[in-house]
């Protein structure tokens, strides 16, 4: 194989380097049309796995960002109901909200 092939892999692009065997090897008389045909198919399965899991990874990034976001909008929230709720009235009810507020501070 050439030097490019090998360059290919060290850099993660194998299905570039799939693409560049199954040519290489074709053209050389190594295989025939029908094994160049089924490396490419494989270079394409692989190639189309890669964007799914790209895709699948992105929705999962925004997904998290979004949650944080109502995360915080959590912590706002509780705090404001432990600045309103009357501590003597609902002394169980604050004890929860303390106890919720803590853990959430222990997660940052």
């Amino acid at each position: 194989m050439s030097k490019d092939f090998d360059e290919l892999i060290k850099d993660g692009e194998v299905v570039k380097a799939a693409y560049l065997f199954a040519e290489e090897g074709y053209e050389n008389g190594e295989f025939g049309f029908t094994r160049k045909q089924l490396i490419e198919g494989l270079a394409n399965r692989v190639q189309e796995l890669e964007r799914q899991f790209e895709i699948e990874y992105n929705d999962h990034k925004n997904l998290e960002a979004g949650l944080l976001r109502e995360n915080k909008r959590y912590r706002e929230a509780l705090k404001l109901i432990m600045r309103r709720t009357d501590y003597e009235l609902y002394p169980d009810l604050i004890q929860i909200y303390t106890i919720a507020w803590k853990a959430l501070e222990d997660e940052e």
